[in-house]
């Protein structure tokens, strides 16, 4: 049994990896998201098996993947999908699209591989794919007039 846990402990302590450093927002684009704010964002999907479907991204943010408890769920057969494959975050009062070690991992709009486990801050607008292209997401804002 102590073998378990002293795996499970190295496992653990090895997860973090090489630390990649976050960019930096846009000093001039840098929008500060008031608590209630954070209720008004959602996840649009664009493309694949879940296209036209709205998620609201609560105050825990908000998981993207194959497994039932995410709050963005894949069908289980969906290739290109980890079970966990990325999620949206609070970050530096802001939201952030984290990939989550995803194996086929996570882009940004302009093609960039998002680093596993290191968050990066978007705004309403921004769109990003998941795996294979196919996948794609847009966090839209969700005000109500």
């Amino acid at each position: 049994m102590a073998g378990v846990f002293s795996w499970l402990r190295a496992a653990l302590a090895g997860r973090g990896g090489k630390k990649t450093p976050v960019p930096p927002p846009d000093p001039g684009r840098t929008i500060v998201y008031e608590r209630n704010d954070r209720a008004r964002l959602g996840l649009a999907c664009l493309t694949g098996p879940l296209a036209g479907q709205l998620f609201p991204i609560g105050p825990e943010g908000l998981m993207v993947g194959r497994d039932y408890d995410c709050g963005v769920c894949f069908p289980c057969d969906t290739l290109g999908i980890s079970r966990h494959h990325c999620s949206i975050r609070w970050y530096r009062g802001g939201p952030a699209v984290v990939d989550l070690g995803s194996s086929y991992g996570s882009y940004l709009a302009d093609g960039r591989r998002l680093p596993a486990n290191a968050p990066v801050p978007i705004e309403p607008g921004c769109r990003f794919s998941l795996g294979i292209p196919g996948y794609s997401f847009e966090l839209v804002s969700m005000e109500t007039k």
